[in-house]
């Protein structure tokens, strides 16, 4: 590859996800795993596939941003995010008007709302699982 790569790494209760984008944006290779027992495994192995999606190493990776219940045990990320403030940051990029972001994942329920300028201004969690 010529260009960095930008790797996200959402290592959920349920699945593992990947996504790759180049320097321009544009995505270059993607992977979903089950997070079975162990988030470090599943992160590797959806980045070992993202890449190669993208017919690309590691060693192209510019920066890895991590998120999710195991983003603690994600190899090789150079930030760890919340989901609440990779989500705002996610609808933002793609919808500048969206106001309220809500997630339905494998362990809980979270409703976030922005405010004009796309800062969090509130978010709330259900306190049990969502199943």
């Amino acid at each position: 590859m010529t260009k960095p790569l930008f790797a996200g790494i959402d290592a959920g209760s349920s699945a593992t996800k990947c996504v790759l984008i180049d320097g321009d944006g544009a995505f270059v290779g993607s992977s979903v795993l089950a997070s079975g027992l162990s988030y470090e495994e599943a992160a590797a192995g959806v980045l070992s596939q993202s890449l190669a999606e993208a017919n690309a190493t590691a060693d192209d990776i510019e920066a890895c941003i991590a998120t999710g219940y195991g983003r603690d045990w994600v190899p090789g990320a150079t930030r760890k995010l919340t989901e609440i403030t990779c989500h705002a940051r996610g609808a933002r990029e793609w919808y500048p008007q969206v106001r309220n972001i809500i997630d339905i994942g494998g362990q809980d329920t979270k409703v976030i709302r922005l405010d004009a300028t796309g800062q969090i201004s509130d978010y709330r969690m259900n306190a049990k699982c969502a199943a």
